[in-house]
């Protein structure tokens, strides 16, 4: 079985597929009314995680029709290509470093972070709910 990341991540793809050829066969007995509780537990043991994590990918590849992918770790933090600032912000942060860091000698770090902020005061983005100012 060939995962869509399995080029960038090899052993992560090896090891959700042998996890989901450890819990498959217990998403058949659940279809015939068998108790699955021992089960998950003894499939937890093999792949070594605890039960709970266990029941936690028997869910997860359940959900996905028995695919090894919905096995794969899950990325944290923000997704790709999100944008924790407005785009007006973003612009404003941009022009400041270019015109006062980018430069053969740039001033201290402290010095742009407070002009950025200062910037940003003056155009009112700083006033905006949810912004802290640190």
């Amino acid at each position: 079985m060939i995962l869509s990341n399995e080029v960038e991540h090899p052993e992560e793809s090896a090891l959700a597929v042998e996890r989901a050829n450890a819990l498959r066969p217990i998403l058949e007995l659940e279809e015939s009314g068998q108790d699955i509780g021992p089960l998950l537990l003894e499939a937890a043991k093999k792949i070594g995680v605890s039960r709970s994590t266990a029941w936690d990918f028997y869910r997860r590849l359940k959900i996905n029709d028995g695919r090894a992918s919905s096995l794969l770790p899950k990325r944290r933090g923000p997704k790709y290509g999100s944008r924790r600032l407005e785009p007006d912000v973003e612009s404003t942060i941009e022009r400041v470093l270019r015109q006062h860091y980018l430069v053969p000698e740039p001033p201290s770090f402290l010095r742009i972070v407070n002009e950025i902020r200062a910037e940003c005061a003056a155009r009112g983005y700083l006033n905006r709910p949810g912004f802290t100012g640190e």
